[in-house]
């Protein structure tokens, strides 16, 4: 797939303005954000239908200043761990291989408008199915939801967030 470039250089994310002339044009974009203290950020693409409004919260990794050169900076890696739906992850460290995978770090698992942060995330990458327990934060949309765990169904774009009461969802 060929996607559209849209970079940022500050946190905050608006792919589809409330007035039409200032709309992106539909299709699949690539979002990534570089800046001075930021470490190089990336997520899965993100597709904007025509006059449905798509928001993102885009939460960067902070490095040090210039000038703090003994604090070491964040250096992310990326992998993608399903391609039908481009789910992307970003970790600091993996473990495991063949069809079981715990990613842990500073991690971000990112499916279109979707971003799921936790302390550690295990993916089947085989059975596109990904989870995460402890403290679990989701970004859907302009919608922030915590819980204890989830459990990501990647194939059929599910998730079930853990929390009093529980929460599911359709992306």
């Amino acid at each position: 797939m060929n996607a559209n470039r849209v970079s940022f250089a500050l946190v905050v994310v608006s792919l589809l303005a409330s007035a039409p002339s200032e709309a992106l044009p539909p299709g699949a974009y690539e979002v990534t954000a570089r800046g001075n203290n930021i470490a190089p950020y990336r997520r899965s693409t993100v597709t904007v239908a025509s006059a449905h409004p798509t928001s993102l919260i885009v939460r960067p990794l902070f490095a040090a200043p210039s000038d703090q050169d003994r604090i070491p900076n964040p250096e992310p890696k990326y992998q993608l761990v399903n391609a039908k739906s481009g789910a992307l992850m970003r970790f600091e460290t993996s473990t495991g291989g063949g069809d079981s995978v715990t990613f842990r770090g500073d991690l971000m698992l990112s499916v279109e408008a979707i971003s799921i942060y936790a302390d550690q995330i295990t993916c089947s990458i085989q059975r596109s199915l990904c989870s995460a327990r402890g403290s679990v934060m989701v970004d859907a949309g302009s919608e922030q939801l915590q819980g204890t765990s989830i459990e990501v169904d990647l194939s059929n774009r599910t998730f079930v967030l853990r929390r009093e009461p529980a929460v599911t969802r359709t992306f």
